[in-house]
C-alpha cells in the first residue's frame, strides 16, 4: 500500500501563521527585542552565557540570537540536525543542494568558528535525498544515517568518512525522516527505520563488523502499516525505546516500544499524539516520554506531551492547533519538555520555541530574514538546560 504520510501536507493553513502574542515579523509581543544576527557566539552559549532557566520563578525570553551559517553549507532547506557534546561545542549535520547535486556536510563550532567536513562530497559514498540525522559516540565521533530515497546508510567518521548499507534488502524512502541512530555506552550505533517492503518497524544493532536486523513491530493485516517517524532512545540499562507511528485500520496511532535484541514489548499510548515528526527522549529516572504531532486530515497538527510515570501514561497538551512542518523536543534537568516547532514554508514562515515556565508555559516566535526564509526543517538540542536551535539557515541561541 502507499505510505500514509506521504500524503500528508506540509504546508499550512492561516492559523498556521499565527502570533502567540499577536507580535509582527522579527519581533516580540510585550517590547521583546528583535532579531539580532550576532555572529560568532562563544562556544555553546548565548553572547552572556544565558540560557533558560531550570527551576521555578523562570525568566521570560525576551530575545533570540543568530548566528547565519557560512554559504559553503548550502543547505537550500533541507533537513538539519545539531548534537551538543558535553564539552558545549555544537555539532550539525545537513544537506546541500549545488545544482541539483546534493551532498551531505558535517560540521563542528569550535573556538567561534564552524569546521566542516565534506561526508559526501568526493562521490564515494552514496548521494542523499534529503533527510538525515547523526549521534555522537562517547569518543565524540560523529556516526551517521542517511537515506538516498532507496537504501538506508550507515557513515562515520574514522579519518575518512566510511559507509554502509544498514540492509541492502530493505527499501526506505525520503518523503519524511522514518529512521533514527544512537550510540551506547560502548560505541556502538544502533538504529531503527520503517521498511516501506514490509510496512514494518526495524531495528538494527552494530555487532563489530555488521548490523544485525530484526522487525520490531510488523502490521497485522493487510493496510496496516508500523513504523513511520521512528525514533530511538537508549537507556542506561541498555534498554532501547522507540517512539513511532502505525495505521491500524485506517488510524493513526502512537505506538512505544523497549526491549533488547530479541525481545521486545510494544504497546500503544493513548491520547491525542500520534508519532508524527516526534521525539523519544528519556527522563532522570529512565522513563520515556514521548513528544509528537497528531495526524488529522493529512496534517499534522498541534504538539503533545505523552510521559510515562512508571505505572501508567498521561499526556499533556502543548499546542492544540499549529500546523506542524518539522518538531523536535528535549527534556532538561528537572525532567521538563521543550519543543522547537517550525510553522510553515518559505517568506511567512517561522519557528516556534515553546518552554516551560513557573508552573505553565510559554510560547515565543523566532522570526526574522535569517531565521524565517527557510523553516521547514528544524532541530533542538538541550546542553544543562540551555536550548541551541538550527534551522537550515542558523544557529540560534538565547540570552
Amino acid at each position: 500500500m502507499a505510505i500514509l504520510t506521504a500524503a500528508l501536507v506540509v504546508g499550512c493553513d492561516d492559523d498556521a501563521s499565527r502570533d502567540a502574542g499577536g507580535g509582527t515579523d522579527g519581533a516580540v509581543p510585550d517590547g521583546g527585542a528583535v532579531e539580532v544576527d550576532s555572529g560568532p557566539l562563544p562556544d555553546g552559549a548565548a553572547p552572556d552565557g544565558g540560557g533558560v532557566d531550570a527551576g521555578p520563578g523562570d525568566r521570560p525570553i525576551e530575545a533570540h540570537d543568530v548566528e547565519r551559517f557560512p554559504n559553503s553549507f548550502g543547505c537550500c532547506g533541507h533537513e538539519i540536525n545539531i548534537v551538543v557534546a558535553a564539552d558545549r561545542v555544537p555539532h550539525v549535520m545537513g544537506v546541500r543542494d549545488r545544482s541539483g547535486t546534493r551532498s551531505l556536510w558535517y560540521a563542528a563550532r569550535t573556538g567561534g568558528t564552524w569546521t566542516e567536513t565534506n561526508v559526501t562530497d568526493d562521490g564515494s559514498l552514496p548521494r542523499p535525498r534529503e533527510r538525515n540525522t547523526f549521534a555522537l559516540a562517547p569518543d565524540g565521533s560523529p556516526h551517521a544515517l542517511f537515506s538516498d530515497g532507496v537504501t538506508l546508510t550507515y557513515a562515520w567518521l574514522d579519518g575518512t568518512w566510511q559507509s554502509m548499507a544498514v540492509d541492502a534488502t530493505s527499501s526506505v524512502g525520503d518523503t519524511f525522516r522514518h529512521f533514527d541512530i544512537a550510540v551506547d555506552a560502548g560505541g556502538a550505533p544502533h538504529v531503527v527505520w520503517f521498511d516501506q517492503t514490509l510496512e514494518a518497524l526495524r531495528y538494527g544493532r552494530w555487532n563489530g563488523s555488521a548490523f544485525e536486523v530484526e522487525t520490531i513491530d510488523a502490521p497485522a493485516v493487510a493496510d496496516d502499516q508500523s513504523g513511520e517517524f521512528a525514533r530511538l532512545a537508549l537507556a542506561a540499562d541498555g534498554m532501547v525505546h522507540v517512539s513511532f507511528l502505525a495505521i491500524v485500520s485506517g488510524a493513526p496511532v502512537l505506538r512505544h516500544a523497549r526491549g533488547t535484541a530479541g525481545s521486545w514489548t510494544v504497546e500503544d499510548v493513548p491520547g491525542m499524539g500520534k508519532g508524527v515528526h516526534g521525539s523519544m527522549l528519556l527522563d532522570s529516572a529512565g522513563n520515556p516520554h514521548i513528544v509528537s504531532a497528531d495526524l488529522r486530515s493529512s496534517r499534522a497538527r498541534g504538539i503533545y506531551w505523552s510521559a510515562f510515570d512508571g505505572s501508567a501514561w498521561s499526556e499533556t497538551e502543548l499546542d492544540a492547533d499549529s500546523s506542524i512542518v518539522d518538531a523536535d523536543a528535549d527534556l532538561d534537568p528537572s525532567d521538563r519538555a521543550h519543543v522547537i516547532i517550525s510553522n510553515s514554508f518559505g517568506p511567512a514562515g517561522y519557528l516556534q520555541y515553546l518552554y516551560p515556565r513557573n508552573a505553565g508555559r510559554d510560547i515565543y516566535d523566532v522570526r526574522g530574514a535569517v531565521v524565517g526564509d527557510a523553516p521547514e526543517s528544524c532541530d533542538l538540542d538541550l546542553h544543562e538546560g540551555t536550548p541551541h536551535v538550527v534551522n537550515p539557515n542558523a544557529y540560534v541561541t538565547f540570552p
